[in-house]
């Protein structure tokens, strides 16, 4: 997190961009340290670090939801893939084997992500 004067801010704006290019993942929070007690500039700062935690979490849920989508989509492809497979008369008696491993394995994982959600 990066603390700012709005007054700074406004009278040095090449300073604060060279600053904020810089400062990488840090969030900026702007007061004007001239009419602001120091009370009020900590609730700003937990108050910017609540929101950003808050957009943090939405944003991993999202990212975790997005992947859970996508991999029941490649899991229901392989279950139907290698059911399928299984269903064909001339296949060896080996490879059916390992396709219903592979079955069996997709199955546990579907079963896993619906657990976790």
């Amino acid at each position: 997190m990066v603390v700012l004067d709005e007054t700074f801010v406004e009278s040095e704006p090449e300073a604060i961009d060279i600053l904020l290019q810089h400062a990488g993942m840090a969030v900026p929070v702007y007061v004007n340290l001239a009419i602001s007690a120091p009370q009020r500039v900590v609730r700003e700062v937990k108050s910017t670090m609540r929101r950003h935690e808050q957009s943090k979490m939405i944003a991993i849920r999202a990212a975790e939801s997005l992947l859970r989508t996508e991999l029941r989509g490649a899991i229901t492809g392989i279950l139907l893939s290698t059911e399928l497979a299984l269903r064909s008369p001339d296949l060896p008696c080996e490879a059916a084997d390992k396709m219903r491993s592979v079955c069996q394995l997709a199955s546990d994982i579907r079963s896993r992500l619906e657990t976790i959600q």
